[in-house]
């Protein structure tokens, strides 16, 4: 259940390509795209030549994944040290450098979403006195302005680069400590560059205000809010501020600052304290993947903050400013498309790297090309969910500029990051191959995207502890091996969904989805990450989606999506969303299956057996019940059929009307995806759509 219209890719760093480019690499990492046919399949070869055609350009090396679905492809070239010529770690670490900028900038939407501030709150509100002198003030300024980089404010680090004139000025800032006043005295000896909220221009001074509001409102660091509110909930186990050390973690590429040919200076240990909460924060291409996918996806944000987020002015200068059209909103650049529509990124620059994460692509029509296109270019579908960041070291100086080299500069690297990124949304997206063995299944993932493979071994070793035979016991997992593989027992039984369940077959599953939810101790469950595909990413995919379709074709669906579309103006989903929120961490929080296609029960004429844990995690029984319900009723009487399976189980009024909340978003999800165009349609039989089209009607009553 992967929508479009985000694409998720990270070079050096969701949205489900992968580019990471560290000092001497680059590194990129893309979340989850749709699943949709391709007009040809982009290959692990396809792949290859787009890297060595980045480090032809100069980049010492580079790393990638390309992800479509679960599916991956990752690949090197160059090295990730030019003395010992080591090769380039796929799981390196990196400084993302502004990337930290669309952090700091979701806990501040947070906030807001929170009552907690108001993006038109003066800075002088929460820092009085702090912004002032030769022309600056703080009474002038607003939150959003900040987050806009429209606040006027002078950059403080356009000073510290114009020290950097020689090896020796560099080394002397390298390990320097800077207190946040001695960048804002800096930024503050400067008058404004123009008045607040008259132009964009980006300013690292607006950044480290804002981790000062994020202290201030919160009586807690930026860092551990980040934390908090990002880090943790989306398992991001590799992503970190570095605080006052010098160290990257290992493996890791080298970062150079090249002068010149014969003068390059090692930046791979650096005191980050002059970027604090406007670029400090270490990760690895897999989690910056994951944490874009989320931004495209909306996890992270309600509807009304997201809406803020992408509320853009036109990017004069910055990042991207070599794009033409460029916008910038809330933490967030707007890129746009030769074709049509934008894809939303963030690039950084620190001393011998430049990160960039891009989740693209909305608005985008159905077929969408290059601005360099050669005969191999892919078009592809525009995708939900992904995300591009990109991380370039740089390069020798006789085959691209020194100082700043920004991914996308350049004919070679364009076209090498449109294929990948076309090949994103046209691989099919199985996330794994099944092997048998006797009484061993051995289950082989496509990659680690989104963490499967380490839920599913995670789902099976905590089962056969707290419930012994309701699923598959562990045998053995390889979790860092390309591609992940983790090894079961083989259960007993036939899968069910061929047919329309029997009285005896609802009884046998409810009772086993049951014992599932009741099943982890609730000390245990909660240091359970919750399921990657919840209420709040469903409603935001469902709107996302709404956004690209249009009004179907079709009379049955057409009327079915009027209906939905009223019913989701209502905002009963996210109502009951929000009620999620809550419940998830509380008293009605279950360990969750994740995907309740009928498939995945194993009948043995008494029992039921539970496989396929890799969506799984801490969930609320009452989204739990709707996914599994919605997918009983696809049968004829259907309906009746969910009905029993809901009278197995004992709920109350409140979570009743959220169980028909969720089916009803569920279903809706459903029939979009089943429109034409749709990464479903040519996968079902006809009539299907007309079918869905009519349980969405009588759902919504």
């Amino acid at each position: 259940m992967k929508p479009r219209k985000w694409i998720a890719i990270s070079l050096a760093a969701t949205a489900a390509a992968a580019v990471t480019a560290t000092a001497t690499t680059t590194t990129a990492s893309a979340a989850t795209a749709v699943t949709t046919s391709a007009r040809q399949a982009y290959t692990q070869q396809d792949l290859q030549r787009d890297l060595d055609a980045i480090t032809a350009t100069g980049v010492p090396g580079v790393l990638a994944e390309v992800r479509t679905g679960s599916h991956a492809l990752r690949g090197t070239s160059g090295v990730a040290n030019l003395d010992t010529h080591a090769p380039v770690n796929a799981s390196g670490y990196f400084r993302i450098g502004s990337n930290t900028k669309t952090f700091v900038s979701v806990v501040l939407l947070q906030l807001v979403a929170e009552h907690r501030l108001s993006l038109d709150d003066t800075v002088a509100r929460w820092l009085p006195g702090v912004v002032h002198g030769n022309g600056n003030d703080g009474n002038k300024i607003t939150v959003r302005e900040l987050l806009q980089h429209t606040s006027g404010l002078h950059n403080y680090t356009g000073d510290l680069q114009a020290e950097i004139t020689s090896p020796e000025a560099y080394q002397k800032l390298e390990f320097e400590q800077f207190s946040r006043q001695d960048l804002l005295n800096i930024a503050f000896s400067h008058q404004p560059t123009s008045a607040p909220g008259a132009a964009f221009s980006y300013s690292n001074t607006n950044y480290i205000l804002l981790g000062m509001i994020i202290e201030k409102v919160t009586h807690d660091s930026w860092e551990n809010q980040v934390t908090k509110r990002i880090i943790r909930p989306l398992g991001l186990r590799h992503t970190f501020a570095p605080g006052t050390s010098t160290r990257l973690p290992r493996p890791h590429a080298t970062g150079y600052l090249i002068f010149d040919k014969n003068t390059r200076v090692d930046t791979t240990l650096e005191n980050m304290s002059w970027a604090d909460s406007a670029g400090a924060l270490i990760s690895t291409a897999s989690d910056l993947s994951r944490f874009w996918s989320a931004i495209g996806n909306g996890t992270l944000l309600p509807p009304a903050q997201i809406r803020e987020m992408r509320q853009t002015v036109p990017a004069a200068n910055g990042d991207v400013a070599a794009v033409p059209g460029s916008r910038y909103g809330l933490g967030i650049f707007s890129i746009p498309l030769t074709c049509g529509g934008v894809y939303w990124s963030h690039e950084g620059t620190c001393p011998g790297t430049t990160p960039s994460a891009r989740s693209a692509a909305t608005g985008a029509p159905r077929s969408c090309c290059p601005s360099t296109p050669t005969s191999t270019t892919r078009c592809w579908p525009p995708s939900t969910g992904s995300s591009i960041t990109s991380c370039a070291t740089s390069p020798d100086p006789d085959a691209a500029a020194a100082a700043h080299l920004p991914f996308l500069e350049g004919q070679v690297r364009r076209a090498a990051f449109w294929r990948m990124l076309g090949a994103m949304a046209g691989r099919p997206g199985m996330t794994h191959v099944v092997e048998i063995h006797g009484d061993v299944v051995v289950k082989r993932f496509r990659s680690h995207a989104r963490g499967e493979p380490r839920r599913e071994w995670q789902a099976l070793r905590m089962l056969a502890r707290y419930a012994p035979d309701l699923a598959p016991a562990p045998v053995q997992a390889d979790l860092e091996a390309e591609p992940p593989v983790v090894a079961m027992s083989r259960l007993p039984g036939t899968a069910l969904g061929t047919q329309p369940l029997g009285a005896g077959e609802i009884a046998a599953v409810a009772a086993s989805i049951g014992r599932l939810h009741r099943a982890i101790p609730r000390r245990v469950l909660g240091a359970v990450e919750p399921m990657p595909f919840g209420p709040m990413t469903a409603v935001a995919r469902v709107r996302a989606m709404a956004g690209v379709t249009g009004v179907p074709a079709d009379p049955a669906a057409r009327c079915a999506w009027r209906r939905a579309s009223a019913w989701l103006e209502r905002g009963e989903a996210e109502r009951a969303a929000a009620g999620d929120r809550i419940a998830v961490y509380g008293r009605t929080a279950v360990f969750g299956h994740g995907d309740a296609n009928l498939a995945n029960y194993l009948h043995d004429g008494h029992t039921v057996r539970l496989v396929d844990f890799e969506d799984s995690g801490r969930s609320e029984r009452a989204w739990e019940l709707a996914i599994f319900t919605e997918h009983l009723s696809v049968h004829g009487d259907g309906e009746v059929r969910a009905e029993l399976a809901l009278s197995y189980f004992e709920t109350g009024t409140d979570e009743r009307v959220r169980i028909r909340a969720y089916r009803r978003l569920l279903a809706t999800f459903w029939l979009l995806m089943l429109l034409p165009g749709g990464p479903s349609h040519r996968r079902n039989p006809p009539g299907t759509l007309q079918r869905q089209a009519s349980r969405l009607l009588g759902l919504l009553g």
